[in-house]
């Protein structure tokens, strides 16, 4: 005998949820992948915390472009 209507929703509904688990095992997953990265480049740098990790990224960029305006002038 076949699969009725009912059963064939009900597989669906099991299906998404065991979708949605596998997400949020991933997302939970590259979050704490994540924090260690972050955790040893803070170690390795010296960052007390990602907003001095962010100030320094800026102030890696700002140097990057006035070394370009500085080049345009020439």
């Amino acid at each position: 005998m076949g699969m009725t209507l009912a059963d064939i929703k009900a597989q669906e509904e099991k299906l998404k949820k065991e979708q949605a688990k596998l997400r949020q095992q991933k997302k939970r997953l590259i979050e704490k992948e994540n924090a260690a990265m972050g955790k040893a480049l803070r170690k390795r740098f010296g960052f007390e915390t990602f907003a001095d990790f962010e100030r320094w990224l800026s102030s890696i960029s700002d140097d990057q472009q006035h070394e370009k305006s500085v080049d345009n002038e020439w």
